[in-house]
Formats: C-alpha cells, sequence, structure tokens
C-alpha cells in the first residue's frame, strides 16, 4: 500500500531545492578617510529650528548678510512655506538710534508671546556661557535688557513667563517682568569659593551638567545646588603652543607641576617649568625621542625614548 504523504513530501522538497539563493552582499573595506575625513557613517540631523507647540510651526533663525541683522522666521511644517516673522533684527532697539541686538540664540515662554533672547556670548568653559539678555514681547513689541548689571549665566523663564532667572557672578537673581525688577535670591557667591545656581567645572566637563537651578512648576520657588570650592586648591595649566605669561601660573613652594612635551622643547612648557622649579615646586617630565631640555629641567622623568 502506497503512504499518502510521500507524494507531497517529495514535491516539497524539490520545491525548496530549487529556490534561488539571495544574492551575497558586496563586501566594502571601511577606511580612516571614511571615518575621519568622508565623514561616510556620520549621523544625520536636523538643526537651527524650533517647534512650536500647535504642531504645525516651526521657527528659525536667518541672518541677513546685507542688512547685518538676524530674524527669527516661522515656517509652516507641511508646505515648508514662511508664515511671517516673528523677531526681526531692526525692531530689537532699546532706542531707535540704537544699533540692532544681534541674536545667538533665543527661546520661548510658555505661551510663545515672549523671546528671551541671549547676544554677545563670552564662553567660560565648554559648555558655558556669559550672555547679555533681553526679552522682547511680541504682542507690546517692547524689549526689556536683563543684564543692566552685567552679562549672566543660563536665563530661564518661569513657567508662566512673567519672570526669569540667571545666574550671575556666582549668585542666581530672579527679574520680576512686570515690575522690571531684579531680585537677588541667593547669597555668599564667590569666585572659586561658592557657586549658587551654577556647577563647577567638573560638573560640567564630565556630566554635561552646567545649570544647576530649576523652577518649581507654581512659579514661587527656585531649588539650586550650592558648590563649597574654599577646600579646592587652585592650580593652572599652560596649554600647548599659546603665548605663554608667566604672571598667569599660581605655584608654590611644594605644587606639583607636570610638563607633557614629546619633543622637550616646547617653549612654553620650558617656561612653565622653570618658573615652576624657582619658586620651589616638584616637577615632572613626560617626554618621548631623546628628552629635549625638558629632561634635565624636570626633578622626575617619565621618559620613553
Amino acid at each position: 500500500m502506497k503512504n499518502p504523504h510521500k507524494k507531497p513530501f517529495i514535491l516539497l522538497l524539490f520545491y525548496f531545492c530549487y529556490l534561488p539563493l539571495p544574492a551575497q552582499p558586496l563586501k566594502k573595506s571601511i577606511t580612516l578617510e571614511d571615518i575621519w575625513q568622508k565623514s561616510t557613517f556620520a549621523t544625520k540631523s536636523v538643526y537651527g529650528i524650533d517647534w512650536m507647540k500647535n504642531g504645525m510651526f516651526y521657527t528659525s533663525q536667518v541672518h541677513n548678510d546685507s542688512l547685518d541683522v538676524d530674524f527669527v522666521i516661522r515656517y509652516e511644517i507641511l508646505s515648508g512655506k514662511i508664515k511671517d516673522t516673528l523677531l526681526s533684527g531692526l525692531l530689537l532697539k532699546q532706542n531707535p538710534g540704537d544699533k540692532p541686538v544681534s541674536i545667538e540664540s533665543y527661546q520661548w515662554n510658555e505661551d510663545e508671546t515672549k523671546a528671551l533672547i541671549s547676544t554677545e556670548g563670552e564662553q567660560i568653559y565648554r559648555r558655558s556661557y556669559k550672555y547679555q539678555y533681553y526679552i522682547y514681547d511680541l504682542i507690546t513689541k517692547k524689549i526689556t535688557n536683563l543684564s543692566k548689571n552685567g552679562k549672566a549665566l543660563y536665563a530661564t523663564f518661569s513657567p508662566n513667563g512673567k519672570k526669569a532667572a540667571y545666574v550671575r557672578d556666582n549668585n542666581l537673581f530672579v527679574f520680576d517682568l512686570d515690575g522690571e525688577t531684579e531680585t537677588q535670591i541667593s547669597s555668599g557667591g564667590e569666585f572659586n569659593k561658592i557657586i549658587n545656581g551654577a556647577c563647577d567645572w567638573v560638573y560640567e566637563e564630565e556630566f554635561e551638567f552646567a545649570q544647576a537651578y530649576q523652577w518649581s512648576p507654581t512659579n514661587e520657588r527656585i531649588a539650586f545646588y550650592q558648590f563649597d570650592e574654599r577646600q579646592v586648591k587652585e592650580f593652572s595649566i599652560t596649554a600647548r603652543q599659546f603665548a605663554f605669561d608667566p604672571s598667569t601660573i599660581t605655584v608654590n613652594k611644594g605644587d606639583l607641576v607636570i610638563g607633557i612635551s614629546a619633543s622637550g622643547k616646547s617653549k612654553n612648557v620650558l617656561k612653565a617649568v622653570e618658573l615652576a622649579s624657582k619658586k620651589g615646586a616638584i616637577t615632572i617630565g613626560f617626554i618621548g625621542f631623546d628628552g629635549g631640555k625638558l629632561l634635565p629641567l624636570s626633578d622626575a622623568k617619565i621618559h620613553v625614548p
């Protein structure tokens, strides 16, 4: 008696035997040029736009070279067409004869009727800048200077947009937009001693954590960190081949000074180590090749010829 299942099994086997094999992917070598020069595998993204809350528009900053002024343009998301101009550098003046405010960055308040504008930035560390801050009211067309008492860091709107907070001279301040009054809400801030509302270099560099305060949802309170650096010793770093000024070096007797120069001939490093030795510091040289002049100057050496 024949097995009724034998034929389907043979047919099925026959079918699979003749399935076409998938095409083998082409092998391509990855070169250093692909990684470092051509950016072949670099991620792609969209920069310079700010999505608006109604989901219908976004804004983007545009610089007009002929007028040398900045504009913030509102675009329709679906069509990409210009809707209107929300911020015009031509109008960003406190007085008619003033030079227009240059827009380096901007942020909107909760209902997008006011813009907090940052300009004249001065870099401190990798992620921290001091700015001149202004607030522009799109309804009244009024511009308010938040930085009459000096440049500040990390300015933000309160949740209701009626106040702004920022850090200046290591203290935290709140600016009331209705009364145009500034109130200092922390005390004791001092360079290289106490920092209120901002992080020190280590947190900023290693944890990408720079702004150290946050508004409460009720607009009534601000929580902030305070860093006490009074027990942290100050030291200086002389960088590579930049111009060297001995007056910028803070070193005392017994301090440890490290000089790094592969050739042992870097003029800036040699000057720094010579100065440190004269002040009684202990010097260590990290040196390559024949050691150059840094080899005999250093009290201790790590020498890799």
